[in-house]
Protein backbone atom coordinates (compact mmCIF):
# COMPACT_ATOMS: atom_id res chain seq x y z
CA UNK A 1 0.00 0.00 0.00
CA UNK A 2 2.77 2.24 0.36
CA UNK A 3 4.26 2.22 -2.59
CA UNK A 4 1.16 3.26 -4.53
CA UNK A 5 0.68 6.50 -2.24
CA UNK A 6 1.16 9.97 -2.94
CA UNK A 7 4.28 11.09 -0.71
CA UNK A 8 1.81 13.07 1.59
CA UNK A 9 -0.39 10.22 2.46
CA UNK A 10 3.38 7.88 2.90
CA UNK A 11 4.18 10.79 5.37
CA UNK A 12 1.27 10.92 7.16
CA UNK A 13 1.50 6.95 7.53
CA UNK A 14 4.84 6.81 8.85
CA UNK A 15 4.39 9.67 10.98
CA UNK A 16 1.30 7.43 12.45
CA UNK A 17 3.39 4.45 12.74
CA UNK A 18 6.04 5.97 14.90
CA UNK A 19 3.23 7.40 17.01
CA UNK A 20 1.61 3.87 17.34
CA UNK A 21 5.30 2.59 18.36
CA UNK A 22 5.65 5.38 21.15
CA UNK A 23 2.35 4.78 22.40
CA UNK A 24 3.01 1.16 22.53
CA UNK A 25 6.10 1.44 24.28
CA UNK A 26 4.54 3.93 26.48
CA UNK A 27 2.01 1.62 27.76
CA UNK A 28 3.76 -1.10 27.99
CA UNK A 29 6.70 0.43 30.08
CA UNK A 30 3.85 1.50 32.89
CA UNK A 31 2.32 -1.63 32.82
CA UNK A 32 5.40 -3.57 33.54
CA UNK A 33 7.05 -1.06 35.58
CA UNK A 34 10.10 -2.92 37.87
CA UNK A 35 8.21 -5.99 37.26
CA UNK A 36 9.45 -8.58 35.10
CA UNK A 37 6.57 -10.24 33.43
CA UNK A 38 3.37 -8.62 32.58
CA UNK A 39 1.36 -11.17 34.76
CA UNK A 40 3.85 -10.32 37.61
CA UNK A 41 6.40 -12.78 38.61
CA UNK A 42 4.71 -15.86 35.60
CA UNK A 43 5.47 -15.33 32.08
CA UNK A 44 1.93 -15.75 30.20
CA UNK A 45 0.53 -15.14 26.89
CA UNK A 46 0.67 -11.29 26.89
CA UNK A 47 4.75 -11.66 27.52
CA UNK A 48 4.71 -14.48 24.81
CA UNK A 49 2.83 -12.05 22.35
CA UNK A 50 4.57 -8.55 23.35
CA UNK A 51 8.45 -10.53 22.59
CA UNK A 52 7.66 -11.65 19.81
CA UNK A 53 7.14 -8.11 18.44
CA UNK A 54 8.57 -5.86 20.61
CA UNK A 55 12.11 -6.99 18.90
CA UNK A 56 10.70 -5.17 15.63
CA UNK A 57 10.36 -2.19 17.23
CA UNK A 58 13.25 -0.64 16.75
CA UNK A 59 13.87 -2.16 13.24
CA UNK A 60 10.81 -0.75 12.39
CA UNK A 61 11.39 2.81 14.10
CA UNK A 62 14.93 2.94 12.37
CA UNK A 63 12.79 2.11 8.81
CA UNK A 64 10.68 4.87 9.14
CA UNK A 65 13.05 7.37 10.06
CA UNK A 66 15.44 6.91 6.84
CA UNK A 67 12.26 6.86 4.50
CA UNK A 68 11.62 10.12 5.84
Amino acid sequence: MVFRTTSEEQEKAKKDNLEMLRTIEVQAARTLGERKFFGGDNIGIVDSAFGGIAHWFGVIEDALVRMG
